[in-house]
């Protein structure tokens, strides 16, 4: 699906609005694997309830847009800084850091008297947002030693019952209840940035 924008051949460049474009990436760069998880998003597990190790994947492509936008003036420093940005509010109908900046080129140009630059930015969509999820685990957790006692982080595990690895915790710091879907922690990691403001079309 692609939307574009003209005007008038007589107005300078530099005032024409820009074109968006949606497209399903054909590039493997633009291919991740994914985990999978089962509808209560947890990862999938064997006949005995152990989860995968490596967990189970998937390989799934993302849709890619493209602008394309005239500007008075451009930097290279600019493309640094906005590399592997996310945006920091709704753009074009995607919401907060669902689009990462992957690629900008830029070429100069005269017409009409005006000397302008054609802008040409790249982005990868990644609907769930490109937040960094960490499963919730550790080898301590908050517990209470006594009744009425604030929570203090203890080892899990005693003198009867070792483990082997990192134990799942609920979210808020307490070791998970068997049963129950593991958590995943989610962190913003990239650079927030207003695309509307740096590629406004």
């Amino acid at each position: 699906i692609s939307k574009s924008y003209t005007s008038s051949s007589t107005w300078p460049s530099v005032a024409r609005d820009g074109s968006l474009i949606w497209c399903k990436p054909a590039s493997p760069k633009q291919v991740w694997r994914l985990p999978v998880l089962n509808i209560l998003c947890a990862p999938l597990s064997n006949s005995a309830g152990s989860i995968y190790d490596p967990p189970a994947t998937i390989e799934v492509s993302r849709p890619v847009i493209t602008v394309t936008v005239n500007v008075s003036d451009f930097s290279p420093s600019f493309i640094v800084d906005m590399q592997d940005s996310v945006n920091s509010m709704t753009y074009k109908g995607c919401g907060p850091r669902v689009l990462k900046c992957t690629g900008i080129e830029a070429s100069s140009g005269f017409e009409n008297g005006v000397h302008f630059w054609t802008m040409t930015v790249t982005f990868a969509v990644k609907w769930d947002t490109w937040d960094l999820r960490i499963l919730d685990c550790g080898f301590y957790a908050l517990r209470q030693i006594r009744t009425g006692d604030p929570e203090q982080l203890v080892a899990m595990g005693d003198a009867y019952h070792t483990i082997s690895g990192p134990q799942p915790l609920d979210g808020t710091g307490h070791q998970l209840l068997p049963g129950y879907p593991e958590v995943y922690n989610r962190f913003s990691v990239y650079k927030l940035r207003d695309f509307a403001t740096a590629f406004p079309i």
